[in-house]
């Protein structure tokens, strides 16, 4: 499944569009929303056969691996992803857990990061996976500079990135569809089914890989155990404390009788 950048003349306008190849053949053309140019347009969402039978124009779509049911992919835009009427979270609802978006950031001092950081909690917020391509520096001008950043956000932690302008092409990575599902569905995530949207099927066998290419975290609540500081020890003592007064009070009991046996947990337990 391949995703790219492409400019597509219609009707004398010109959309910048997210087109989707799958074995050779255009799966669906996602036109840009947020667009500032004064030669372009977005038209109003509705199906459109621009190109043929096989082609869907439409800005709503969701694809769907027919051997795979549960991983369901959307295709955005950098600008669109983080623009006010954004629309992750309709797709998210619409059980999305996989977002490719294709972009440009322009490399501006006062921005530095912001992409970055703005895509990491929108990947928290909507629980879902973004896969975000930047523009190479090979397509900057003199006026506008792009840094070919590229990086991989699962529930807004990082998988993988690159550094700006290191000149690295592509990134490989392994994400976790079921955990997203898993995490959704202990969260109470709220679904939603929501008509106008057009779902595409295709064919991408998955098998089960020999060895993964990513690491888990053997502390993944507190990732940087070797470095943490006394603020964080006092917050997270707080939210046990607070908790466990709470309880007490409702119950109206002042005493507590500790248990321990000894073992690992009491021993926690009483620290």
């Amino acid at each position: 499944l391949i995703v790219f950048g492409a400019p597509l003349k219609i009707d004398g306008y010109i959309y910048n569009c997210a087109i989707t190849v799958f074995e050779g053949e255009i799966l669906s053309i996602t036109p840009k929303r947020n667009v500032k140019t004064p030669f372009s347009k977005m038209t109003e969402n509705k199906f459109v056969n621009y190109l043929g039978e096989e082609v869907i124009f439409y800005r709503k779509n969701i694809l769907i691996n027919n051997y795979f049911p549960s991983l369901k992919i959307a295709i955005s835009f950098g600008d669109d992803i983080l623009s006010s009427h954004s629309n992750v979270g309709e797709l998210c609802q619409m059980g999305v857990n996989l977002i490719c978006s294709v972009s440009s950031f322009k490399e501006l001092l006062e921005n530095k990061d912001y992409y970055y950081s703005a895509t990491k909690n929108i990947s928290k917020i909507n629980q879902t996976i973004i896969i975000t391509s930047n523009s190479s520096y090979g397509e900057s001008t003199s006026d506008s500079v792009s840094s070919g950043h590229q990086f991989i956000f699962e529930l807004g932690d990082e998988v993988i990135s690159n550094k700006p302008f290191d000149g690295v092409s592509s990134l490989v990575a392994d994400v976790d569809i079921d955990k997203i599902n898993q995490y959704r569905l202990k969260s109470g995530f709220d679904y939603q089914i929501i008509e106008d949207y057009s779902l595409i099927g295709f064919n991408l066998l998955v098998t089960n890989p020999d060895k993964l290419i990513r690491s888990y975290d053997k502390n993944p609540f507190i990732k940087d155990y070797k470095n943490v500081s006394i603020d964080l020890t006092k917050y997270i003592l707080n939210i046990q404390a607070h908790g466990l007064i709470k309880r007490l009070n409702a119950i109206n009991q002042h005493k507590v009788i500790l248990g321990l046996s000894g073992g690992l947990d009491s021993t926690l337990a009483l620290l």
